[in-house]
């Protein structure tokens, strides 16, 4: 049972510490490298005949 809280609060501060270190700058490139992958997904997505 401790064990199990050691790890959650391990995690809890890991995954805080991460997410702080991320710029809006950041965020905002991979939200658009994203949404690019994403285009260019649906367009070949659109161009392969349906079996």
């Amino acid at each position: 049972m401790m064990r199990r809280k050691e790890e959650e609060h391990m995690i809890d501060w890991v995954e805080k510490h991460v997410v702080k270190s991320i710029s809006v700058q950041q965020e905002k490139e991979t939200i658009a490298k994203c949404i690019e992958d994403l285009k260019l997904l649906a367009k070949k997505a659109q161009a392969q005949p349906i079996m």
